[in-house]
């Protein structure tokens, strides 16, 4: 029987993770830039406008500034190799 008290671990390489859910609760957008926009319909009574229905958008890129993650699960790690 041998109990150990401490060990102190100098490096943990990890090869791969599997995470099952990433749950994020605030994406901010920097910058979106919008191919096409067709419009099927607008009516514009003075300067209020009643209805705007939109048949598609296409959007070419997205650039997001940060990303908070609120709960990450993790499936499976397989750690290769530790030094003690």
């Amino acid at each position: 029987c041998v109990s150990v008290r401490s060990v102190s671990v100098r490096s943990v390489s990890v090869r791969s993770v599997r995470v099952r859910s990433v749950r994020v609760r605030s994406v901010r957008v920097r910058s979106v830039s919008v191919r096409s926009v067709r419009v099927r319909s607008v009516r514009v009574r003075s300067v209020r406008v009643r209805s705007v229905r939109v048949r598609s958008v296409r959007v070419r890129s997205v650039r997001v500034r940060s990303v908070r993650v609120r709960s990450v699960s993790v499936r499976s790690v397989r750690v290769r190799s530790v030094r003690v």
